[in-house]
């Protein structure tokens, strides 16, 4: 081991070192990762994190070395073998691709806790508060550097993975957290050190494998990533706009069917109608009254705007009116620069991108911030009139945001008020909507989610619509939730040997609802304790209610049925019944018990 690495791989462990602190205030505070793992503390989490982390780097190269296990056990005081951790990369599945597009569990929670504290302190306490986001960030930072160092030789293919990774570990945390921690995205944090380890310093070799194709790489994750955007929007088809196939009616059929939206559809239809007819009138040699093409879409967070943006791109490409179709996403953070001059540079590459399709500015509110006089936003507003202007025969801009502040931005400049005469609001979508949506996200990835399983997402979005929290993201907090679900459910089954094909797509309502429901703490027998313990309720052992669905009411003469029969889950009665079964068809369960039991599960949601 050089002392490059060695010194690295200390590093790394006095870094975890000084997050094991803030992961017990995250566990004393409730903002840790016990919602997701309820036996495991906040720190247990990290380090199941880190060390999946840290093999999804080694293996990069096909294979984990002695040289890259040793460097792990060290840096993470463990003394696991090679073939430990070929087993563990396996069961993580670090080479799917989708596994560097996956938020750690524990930098959710840490946004999460970082979020809380920010709400409970002035922005000057703030400034001086440390960021658990950042202690995190600069872990994983050297854990990667450790991991693609640790036989000392540098791997194109470890670089690729490490970026991909620490990408969106950092766009999560510039998305989500309440405060800038002015970060420094991941490539700025890595290639000063890979130039100075190229020139020969700390005996650490950097090898390129493949440097005509590192361009061709880099494409390919921009396609993935882009792929991966649509599909979380609902709007991917899997082909370029430039490539696509679909015909104009598959692709307003596709309009039609997104959930919700009925406003929305009826405006962009209109649209598209009256954009339909002028193309015939011009053919017959009619009159065009001019019209201007250019939208506002308002609305909350998750409400689809991105994604009717999407197929608007492509249904005007498909009649004629764009070149290309499309669509260029971008906000402040990509139109402002930070000296004079910059900005209209930075403005003029995205419209010359956006030219045959649409350009999609997303929190165009965002470039005229209030009573801002000076600010480079106007710089970036003026500039975007113009492009507008010059590119009018072949370009749409659609700018989103919310609906109060989308009205100061098109107040900014009287060439935006002349452009931006259409206005679509999307609003929010009810429990019954949100609903079908999670139901979709389980669908499209090949889950099942059971009918409590559905009845609880309904009863938590009515509850989160009556709220009327300000960071409510509508369809994005379905996605969230389904995510949440997915995670608990792999943490339910995990120990099961060789589970079947229903317990892997099975999503039941703990696992939506995030209780503690594994085999060895849910178990229904009490064994020879039951009849000695204090306190009962209906029946029940108080020490044993946390085992029970809070909304799960039963009768002593219930509980001991169920005691006496082989059941040993609340979900497992769920799913027998699901499957046409009938209560009585269980040992133990007698026809008079079976109205009881019956009543009780109706309060889960299930209907007979």
């Amino acid at each position: 081991m050089s002392e490059l690495v060695e010194k690295s791989t200390e590093s790394l462990k006095e870094t975890l070192k000084s997050l094991k602190v803030s992961c017990l205030l995250m566990d004393i505070a409730q903002h840790g990762t016990k919602k997701y793992f309820p036996d495991k503390s906040t720190e247990d989490v990290l380090k199941l994190n880190l060390y999946s982390f840290l093999l999804y780097i080694a293996a990069a190269d096909g294979t984990i070395s002695t040289a890259e296990a040793e460097v792990i056990n060290r840096a993470m005081d463990s003394s696991y073998t090679v073939e430990d951790y070929r087993q563990l990369a396996e069961k993580a599945k670090v080479d799917e691709p989708a596994f560097s597009e996956e938020v750690p569990l524990f930098l959710r929670a840490a946004v999460e806790f970082d979020n809380q504290m920010t709400e409970q302190k002035t922005a000057e306490e703030t400034q001086n508060t440390i960021s658990v986001c950042r202690q995190a960030y600069s872990l994983f930072i050297i854990g990667g550097l450790v991991a693609m160092m640790a036989d000392e030789v540098i791997h194109q293919s470890e670089y690729d993975r490490l970026m991909d990774y620490m990408e969106t570990f950092w766009n999560y945390i510039e998305a989500e957290l309440h405060r800038d921690l002015e970060l420094k995205n991941p490539r700025d944090m890595v290639q000063p050190i890979l130039d100075t380890l190229s020139k020969g310093a700390g005996g650490v070799k950097v090898v390129d494998t493949d440097p005509e194709g590192r361009k061709a790489r880099k494409e390919e994750r921009e396609r993935q990533k882009a792929k991966k955007k649509r599909r979380e929007n609902g709007g991917d088809t899997g082909k370029d706009p430039e490539k696509d196939d679909a015909t104009l009616e598959e692709l307003l059929d596709e309009l039609n069917g997104l959930i919700g939206l009925d406003e929305v559809k009826y405006d962009v239809t209109s649209l598209i109608n009256l954009v339909r007819i002028r193309e015939i009138r011009e053919k017959k040699g009619l009159a065009m009254p001019p019209i201007s093409l250019h939208l506002v879409f308002s609305g909350n967070p998750g409400t689809g705007k991105t994604t009717v943006a999407r197929l608007l791109a492509r249904i005007y490409h498909k009649i004629g009116v764009l070149s290309t179709g499309q669509l260029v996403e971008v906000d402040r953070a990509g139109m402002v620069a930070g000296y004079v001059g910059q900005t209209a540079l930075k403005v003029q590459e995205i419209l010359e991108k956006a030219k045959g399709g649409v350009l999609f500015i997303d929190e165009a509110y965002a470039l005229t911030p209030e009573n801002a006089t000076n600010d480079y936003g106007l710089e970036a507003i003026d500039t975007l009139v113009k492009g507008m202007e010059d590119a009018r025969d072949d370009m749409i801009v659609i700018a989103a945001g919310y609906t109060k502040p989308m009205e100061r931005f098109i107040s900014a400049n009287p060439g935006l008020k002349s452009r931006f005469n259409k206005f679509i609001e999307f609003r929010d979508y009810t429990a019954d909507e949100l609903v079908m949506i999670f139901a979709r996200f389980c669908r499209e990835n090949g889950y099942r989610p059971s009918r409590p399983a559905l009845a609880y997402v309904h009863q938590y979005f009515e509850k989160r619509l009556e709220e009327h929290a300000e960071n409510f993201a509508n369809a994005r907090e379905a996605r969230n939730l389904f995510e949440f679900s997915v995670a608990r459910q792999a943490n339910r089954i995990i120990l099961e040997n060789d589970p079947s094909e229903e317990v892997l797509t099975l999503i039941r309502r703990d696992d939506v609802a995030g209780r503690s429901l594994d085999a060895g703490k849910q178990s229904f027998l009490a064994g020879n304790a039951l009849g000695e313990l204090g306190k009962k309720r209906q029946g029940i052992p108080e020490e044993f209610m946390h085992l029970i669905p809070d909304e799960l009411e039963l009768s002593s003469r219930c509980w001991h049925a169920l005691k006496a029969s082989n059941i040993r889950r609340i979900d497992d009665i769920l799913d027998y019944l699901d499957h046409g079964h009938k209560l009585t068809d269980i040992e133990g369960i007698s026809g008079r018990n079976a109205e009881e039991i019956e009543q009780g599960l109706r309060s889960l949601g299930w209907e007979k």
